[in-house]
């Protein structure tokens, strides 16, 4: 006599990126009290190929050996607010994060904004703020 069994799996497959970098290597500068012209892209890869649908996170940082979250210096606005750090962001179709807009408060300088995905991969952009 035979016995038949069936059995039902799911499985969640997650995207991996070993690395970011940016879309266009154009110096990013903004006016203080303004906002910067073009888009920070980046595109996220595992050995070579671009990934879809990567996790990433985006944050203002402080210069310095331990950076933490800066609290003055570019921002992005969510819900009309002041922001520096996004979360839930995702690559695109072709592995491509286009962050939102970035604006400008009255601090003139470089300032570092930090990509990071859940692997670990980082990238370091450098906004450069100047009198308006």
């Amino acid at each position: 006599m035979g016995t038949s069994l069936r059995a039902d799996f799911s499985a969640t497959v997650k995207a991996r990126a070993d690395k970011l970098t940016r879309v266009s290597g154009d110096e990013l500068k903004a006016g203080a009290n303004g906002s910067f012209a073009d888009a920070v892209e980046v595109k996220a890869t595992y050995k070579g190929a671009a990934v879809p649908g990567v996790p990433v996170s985006a944050k203002m940082i402080t210069d310095g050996a331990l950076p933490v979250q800066n609290h003055k210096g570019p921002y992005f606005k969510a819900d009309g607010k002041t922001v520096r750090s996004l979360s839930g962001l995702k690559t695109d179709a072709e592995g491509v994060l286009r962050l939102p807009k970035i604006y400008t408060d009255g601090n003139e300088g470089t300032f570092k904004l930090q990509l990071t995905t859940a692997d670990g991969a980082k990238l370091t952009v450098e906004l450069e703020v100047a009198k308006s």
